[in-house]
């Protein structure tokens, strides 16, 4: 039998012999809520983004992985729907009314969708304005 340790939750002084004490081990609807609560998160205060966590896009989504089930630029499985050629916060800037259309996405493999999102989509990206910086001061002469 294992010593008893401390609960790996962060806080949680219970003793446990394994993991998590019953308060803080994962059921399927804490696991479901804790990665809705990272969405909203993640994405929060960006309007182009929050819509990633919608039933309209989940749909569009499943659609879309559905009509095109290979990777458009392996061919391997997809498992991702991607803005192409323009991603979806430039299609919301640009005034486009759906942007999660069929016609604006393409299925893609995870690592292709990493590879593109780490180049091409970080080229279309505009740049996040900058604090003003303090003048330095110039030295007395």
């Amino acid at each position: 039998m294992r010593a008893p340790t401390v609960c790996a939750t962060h806080g949680c002084h219970e003793l446990v012999t394994n993991g998590r004490c019953d308060e803080h081990r994962s059921t399927p609807a804490l696991k479901h809520r804790r990665r809705e609560q990272g969405r909203e998160r993640y994405h929060q205060g960006d309007p182009s983004m929050t819509a990633y966590t919608t039933k309209t896009w989940r749909n569009a989504r499943r659609k879309q992985l559905k009509d095109e089930p290979d990777c458009a630029h392996c061919g391997d499985k997809a498992t991702v729907a991607d803005h192409a050629p323009v991603t979806r916060a430039n299609l919301v800037r640009l005034g486009v009314e759906n942007p999660d259309e069929t016609i604006y996405l393409q299925s893609l493999c995870i690592r292709c969708h990493n590879t593109k999102t780490a180049t091409v989509d970080r080229a279309q990206r505009q740049p996040k304005p900058t604090k003003p910086t303090k003048p330095t001061k110039q030295p007395k002469l």
